[in-house]
């Protein structure tokens, strides 16, 4: 699954950046051998990728960059908010003079630690996933309780009765459907036909 604005670089650097906290944990806690081959696998590991100590302690600052689609950037400041609170970094977008582009989406930018923002990444992509599953949602209960829909032929109802039986999944997402159009007032549109 492809996650919205995460390259699969960061993917791959979150990988390496663990490995190297393992690593780590394993020469700063280990014994004997086990801790002289932690602490040879580590410094082989920091110079292949070029990490300092600082980026596996999680302390660095710094710019991370990644792309948006225009119509997520306002719910990616919000999952900001929530992760490093008002007095926190929040995400900017930059002005295109040459460099990176991606069709469709906004170059972004944000300052905090690698740790944080892999956290945010990723918790950007679940609850956007989400949101855009309970816009389905409300979509689908506005138009019932509008009867935005056309009205079933009697050749229709015959067929309705030649379907198989609701899934769970089928059943729990029309009573998610039910329970939205509770909560809409229903909109009255009056024709003025002149």
């Amino acid at each position: 699954m492809s996650v919205p604005g995460f390259p699969l670089v960061l993917i791959m650097e979150d990988k390496i950046i663990i490995l190297a906290k393992k690593l780590k944990a394993l020469a700063d806690g280990g014994i004997g051998g086990e801790k002289t081959n932690a602490i040879k696998m580590l410094e082989t590991l920091m110079k292949k990728h070029s990490i300092t100590m600082e980026m596996i302690e999680g302390k660095i600052i710094k710019e991370h960059e990644f792309f948006l689609l225009s119509e997520e950037y306002q719910f990616f400041h919000q999952v900001a908010a929530s992760v490093f609170g008002n007095d926190g970094p929040r995400p900017y977008k930059f002005m295109y003079k040459g460099g990176k582009r991606a069709p469709g989406k906004d170059r972004c930018g944000i300052d905090c630690s690698y740790e944080d923002f892999i956290y945010l990444m990723a918790k950007h992509q679940f609850f956007y996933n989400q949101y855009l599953e309970d816009q389905k949602i409300f979509y689908s209960a506005f138009v019932q309780k509008n009867k935005l829909y056309t009205k079933p032929c009697d050749d229709e109802e015959e067929l309705d009765s030649d379907r198989p039986p609701l899934t769970p999944q089928e059943k729990a997402r029309l009573f998610k459907i039910a329970n939205v159009m509770q909560g809409l007032d229903r909109a009255v549109f009056n024709k003025q036909l002149g």
